[in-house]
């Protein structure tokens, strides 16, 4: 009898309470060993997926919650770039994003950051989204075309594959990921978290 394919895991409700080992492997995917399973998790899809559905259903109440950084960061865009930002600070601040004047030279700087990301360089993230929309590989306008952006928010404010994690951080992941329904496939479809059963772990062996 052949052994059967890894089985999506489904919603991570209280696996953290029945994890046994957790670890990070490759840097890209979580193990959770469990009393009857090894859960595999995707940690930039599975994060991609909680921010979609965090940014997609909280805007429509009120602004997301943002933290004052210590320092201003300095933000290197193009003038493109800089342009964009100026003309839609209120909606980069409904994301969670402030952004003000820094220097003589009409340059910005980030002074709040979205308590939503996890990992990522608050910095970068802001920078590679101006700079995507002012070079038209998204949409430009944040009123009328908020689904695409809410969709390329959460894809670059999650854990990226390769982005080493703390214990304590795969454990802030999975206690975020139990805050939200439907964390089955990140948005573009892919899918986020494995469960393979240790009985067809034993079929591989041929211990069945």
């Amino acid at each position: 009898e052949g052994t059967q394919a890894p089985q999506p895991a489904g919603s991570p409700q209280g696996l953290l309470a029945q994890a046994r080992g957790l670890f990070q492997v490759g840097d890209t995917y979580i193990v959770v060993e469990t009393a009857d399973a090894v859960v595999l998790i995707d940690q930039h899809a599975f994060h991609e997926r909680i921010l979609y559905y965090m940014l997609e259903h909280r805007l429509q109440s009120a602004p997301l919650e943002r933290q004052r950084l210590l320092m201003p960061l300095p933000l290197n865009l193009s003038r493109a770039a800089r342009e964009l930002a100026l003309s839609q600070r209120e909606a980069l601040l409904e994301f969670g994003f402030e952004l003000e004047p820094f220097g003589p030279d009409g340059s910005l700087a980030l002074t709040a950051a979205p308590k939503y990301s996890l990992a990522r360089k608050h910095d970068e993230m802001i920078i590679e989204l101006c700079e995507e929309l002012a070079q038209g590989r998204r949409p430009g306008d944040f009123s009328t075309m908020r689904k695409s952006l809410v969709e390329m928010v959460a894809c670059k404010a999650a854990i990226k594959a390769h982005d080493p994690l703390s214990p304590e951080q795969i454990k802030d992941l999975l206690r975020l990921g139990e805050t939200v329904p439907h964390t089955f496939t990140c948005p573009h479809g892919r899918p986020t978290t494995y469960r393979l059963a240790f009985t067809d772990l034993e079929k591989v062996f041929h211990r069945r």
